[in-house]
């Protein structure tokens, strides 16, 4: 049984052994044993560059294993491309490849991304065609006697109900926070600000000195000081 979650810096060796295994065993139909394809191809795959791809965050990457052992790798970027989507050649066709996909989906409907883009190797092409992608261009020269093929997905959007809700949500925060800010005299706002803000009052980063976060809210020094105004004023306390 094998399960998907996100990358860590410490998945970064296996990581680099999976796709390089990869592109020399199942791509044989890419590269076409041309020794300066492949050597072109697994020039960026190193340990030091992969450690970068996962502590990016514009990047997501997901890692499919069982018992410890790193079976699948695929790195989506905010833009919406996605630039890695590796098996070890002898867990294909077992659904690794579907579940890493999905993972990335998942991560694109929570950037709100309207599209997914990749390209594809020869033999891929049908697994994505499968997924829902349609080719997105002519191949494409990339280095040596590479090809690559070009598709495009598109995703959902969010359906006219989980708009509303969503809507409704911000519009109750939104009241929250003007609730505070004309309690501490400060003009109401018109929309959300944007992020990081105050939970309390709406206040910015460069509106306050200073904002701390914790678990599920973020309070600016300002809201920090009227909280422990007000707990001094209870019963018992010093």
């Amino acid at each position: 049984m094998f399960a998907v979650r996100p990358a860590e810096a410490r998945d970064a060796k296996a990581a680099v052994d999976v796709v390089s295994r990869a592109i020399l065993e199942s791509c044989t139909d890419d590269h076409r044993g041309d020794a300066d394809t492949i050597a072109k191809w697994l020039s960026n795959k190193t340990i030091q560059h992969f450690a970068s791809w996962f502590a990016d965050q514009e990047n997501y990457c997901a890692i499919a294993e069982a018992d410890g052992r790193i079976l699948g790798v695929a790195l989506l970027q905010r833009s919406g491309e996605i630039v890695l989507f590796y098996l070890l050649p002898s867990v294909q066709r077992q659904g690794i490849g579907s579940a890493l996909h999905f993972a990335l989906e998942q991560q694109a409907s929570a950037w709100r991304l309207a599209k997914l883009k990749l390209d594809s190797t020869v033999r891929a092409c049908p697994f994505y065609e499968k997924l829902g992608y349609r080719t997105a261009g002519p191949a494409r020269a990339r280095f040596g006697v590479l090809y690559s093929y070009p598709y495009e997905k598109s995703l959902p959007s969010m359906d006219d109900q989980e708009k509303r809700n969503l809507e409704i949500a911000e519009r109750d925060v939104l009241n929250a926070l003007n609730d505070v800010r004309r309690l501490r005299g400060l003009k109401p706002l018109e929309a959300l600000p944007v992020p990081p803000f105050c939970s309390f009052c709406g206040e910015g980063k460069n509106e306050v000195r200073a904002l701390v976060e914790g678990l599920d809210a973020i309070i600016c020094d300002q809201c920090a000081a009227e909280a422990h105004r007000l707990m001094r004023k209870l019963p018992g306390s010093a």
